[in-house]
């Protein structure tokens, strides 16, 4: 194990019971035979993580006969309150309070100065519908308006974007029409190698680094893009 490695072990040390532990290495076992031998390796690892994602949602049997036996008359010794269950999760990355929605501008004329002005409005409406979205859009612009036709041009190249826009294109013209007073269509279009070579790269960190890997993984593969939207999943390592 590298060093880094021990460290997040020994950082996650408290956040987990012996018996979680226990619990995710019996899983891990179980599945271990399945992956040596499966024909779809990756599904495997996959449906690992997702049982692992899933093991906050379980209940203690205990819990479970004394709920029953409420029910039978029989009378028990007045019981504590049961102690919140272990979060398998960081705490830290429970979702933010929501702050209060800022008033929508009115729609107005189609311009390219209004629309890249309301740009972060619209990469933030995005992030609302999907943070896949609102990331892919967030790497890229407004480059030109052509009579009803918006082009959305990245600001780097990146295939992996490039795709994951392409495929969402039909939800983006919804999200810019809102602000506009007509119908619009949009396009998606590369990189301009010479803008992107003039650009001043981002400071990379370690969370930013984790961030752009899962957009890259969810772009990818539709099902893992549905799976981290429905378990709120987040990557690790």
């Amino acid at each position: 194990m590298t060093e880094g490695l021990q460290a997040l072990v020994r950082r996650y040390v408290p956040r987990l019971p012996p018996a979680d532990v226990v619990r995710l290495l019996t899983v891990m076992g179980e599945a271990e035979r399945q992956i040596r031998s499966s024909g779809n390796t990756r599904l495997a690892v996959e449906l690992l993580l997702l049982r692992w994602a899933m093991m906050d949602r379980t209940v203690e049997l205990a819990e479970v006969i004394k709920a029953l036996g409420r029910g039978t008359g029989t009378a028990s010794p007045p019981e504590r309150a049961p102690a919140p269950p272990p979060q398998l999760r960081d705490a830290a990355s429970a979702a933010p309070v929501p702050r209060p929605p800022s008033p929508v501008p009115e729609a107005g004329p189609l311009t390219l100065d209004r629309l890249r002005a309301l740009w972060p409005r619209i990469v933030s409406d995005a992030r609302a519908r999907s943070q896949m979205l609102g990331a892919l859009m967030a790497a890229a612009e407004v480059a030109a308006i052509e009579g009803t036709t918006v082009t959305i041009r990245l600001l780097e190249e990146n295939t992996v974007h490039a795709e994951g826009l392409a495929r969402q294109r039909d939800a983006l013209a919804p999200l810019v029409g809102r602000y506009v007073t007509e119908p619009i269509r949009v396009q998606v279009v590369a990189a301009d190698s010479g803008a992107a070579s003039r650009a001043r790269p981002a400071r990379l960190t370690e969370d930013g680094a984790r961030a752009d890997r899962l957009t890259g993984l969810r772009a990818k593969d539709p099902q893992l893009d549905a799976a981290v939207e429905a378990l709120d999943l987040e990557l690790l390592e």
